[in-house]
């Protein structure tokens, strides 16, 4: 079990760390910083290993805390929920145009994911 733990660990560190980049990259016309909504994003990615006596799940999560203006960013973003939002100097609400980042990045690595996991004896699922 403790392989199988590291192996999945190791699939699911190259996913997040591909999903934080992907949000980095969004295209903006602010400059960047640690507080922008990208970065937001990027921090929000998270990932949790779920072990059982036969198993390892590894869940990839991009979420903000609860209470957080942001905590709901994430789906507005990816496109899951309309992005309507209040501006200044304009009609008072807009719809924001949708980039996306997690779903897409992890389509993308879903070939190489499924190759390493079945090399360390594990499968890949993928479920929303």
């Amino acid at each position: 079990m403790p392989g199988m733990k590291k192996e999945m660990n190791m699939v699911a560190n190259v996913a997040v760390n591909a999903v934080r980049g992907a949000a980095r990259d969004i295209p903006s016309k602010q400059r960047r910083s640690k507080d922008s909504l990208r970065s937001a994003l990027a921090r929000g990615v998270k990932k949790k290993l779920k072990e059982t006596k036969n198993d390892v799940t590894a869940v990839i999560t991009c979420k903000g805390s609860g209470g957080n203006p942001k905590a709901n960013l994430a789906r507005a973003v990816d496109g899951e929920i309309p992005w309507r939002h209040p501006t200044f100097g304009h009609d008072p609400v807009v719809d924001q145009k949708s980039h996306e980042f997690f779903y897409s990045t992890l389509d993308s690595l879903e070939p190489g994911m499924k190759r390493a996991l079945r090399r360390g004896g594990l499968s890949y699922e993928k479920e929303l």
